[in-house]
């Protein structure tokens, strides 16, 4: 039987949040995320103030965050970027070609 704690340690927090472990000791001494210093290396962030910090902090896309909606978005806009991009360089090498055939003659 699992124990029921009522509190984080700064990695199960971030796991929780689905944020990086830095994120988690960034807010903490911004001050956004109240921690408890229980040992000289040891913090613990309660479970309410997790709570706390994914209801104010996370903002309105924490759902389409978690559930990869942005991620995909992103990655489209990347996807055109990119495609973008290699036709404008073809496009820029086919030009220096044709002048350079023509700078021959």
């Amino acid at each position: 039987m699992a124990l029921e704690r009522d509190w984080y340690t700064t990695g199960e927090a971030a796991r929780e949040l689905g944020v990086a472990p830095s994120t988690i000791r960034g807010a903490a001494m911004r001050g956004t995320l109240k921690v408890e210093v229980v040992a000289p290396r040891m913090r613990v962030i309660m479970r309410e103030e997790v709570e706390r910090y994914r209801r104010e902090h996370l903002g309105k896309n924490w759902d389409a965050r978690r559930s990869g909606v942005i991620d995909e978005r992103n990655a489209a806009y990347h996807r055109e970027y990119r495609a973008r991009k290699k036709s404008e360089k073809a496009a820029t090498a086919a030009n220096t070609a044709r002048s350079d055939v023509a700078s021959v003659d």
